[in-house]
């Protein structure tokens, strides 16, 4: 949904991901998206990739926790073709 609304947005605004591509280097746009907790503490998603090495079960919480950044590393990644700022 979050990438949704940021494409038609820029719709909305007369933009297109090329005019702004065209303007600005990959290295110089960046999205960021984060959780209210953030996604690496041990409630979120930090928990559920260090888990199974401190021999912990994962928690039904912690994916979703993680999951609020996943948005803006697609539009980096994929989009913008970078890695973000």
């Amino acid at each position: 949904m979050a990438l949704y609304a940021a494409a038609d947005a820029l719709g909305c605004a007369g933009i297109t991901v090329e005019d702004i591509k065209h303007h600005l280097s990959p290295d110089q746009i960046a999205v960021y998206c984060g959780s209210a907790t953030g996604q690496l503490d041990p409630e979120g998603f930090g928990g559920m990739l260090s888990a199974a090495h401190l021999g912990q079960r994962n928690s039904s919480r912690q994916l979703p926790l993680g999951m609020s950044s996943m948005p803006a590393d697609f539009i980096n990644a994929y989009i913008l073709a970078n890695a973000g700022a």
